[in-house]
């Protein structure tokens, strides 16, 4: 797989990543400003959003799937009022911890990613050049 940065921008944010998890698992911030930043740094390494950090967090805890309104209610709550469960800070943890360990495996959460297929490449192109066919006419009608 190709990436589009380059390998010193990848190298600066995987250091941004490794200082900001040794700012977090070493204390140096306060909880809520950690909390946060543990959550979005553990939704980035498993390259997932907090919403399903949060899913995948309750999961690993309870055991079970919680459903759709009821995680939405938590994870607004923890928007609007930074309150973060005790279960999405261990999971955080776990995850910020096998990362610094160099063993942290996105499978052992069953996240798996779709295999990117000739048939997506073609599909992805196809959208790309869609949305640039309809926003140049949408120019040209602005000028006209």
């Amino acid at each position: 797989m190709k990436l589009s940065h380059t390998d010193a921008d990848l190298k600066e944010l995987g250091n941004r990543i490794k200082s900001q998890i040794d700012e977090i698992l070493n204390g140096k911030k306060d909880d809520s400003y950690s909390d946060f930043l543990a959550i979005a740094a553990s939704a980035s390494l498993l390259q997932i959003s907090e919403f399903r950090c949060f899913q995948i967090a309750y999961a690993q805890w309870f055991g079970n799937e919680l459903d759709e309104k009821s995680m939405e209610n938590i994870f607004s709550t923890y928007l609007k009022e930074c309150i973060v469960p005790h279960w999405v800070r261990h999971f955080t943890r776990k995850v910020l911890s096998l990362e610094a360990e160099g063993n942290l495996d996105p499978e052992e959460f069953n996240i798996i990613r779709p295999a990117n297929t000739r048939g997506n490449r073609i599909r992805g192109i196809c959208y790309t050049l869609l949305m640039l066919a309809i926003t140049i006419i949408f120019c040209i009608m602005i000028v006209a």
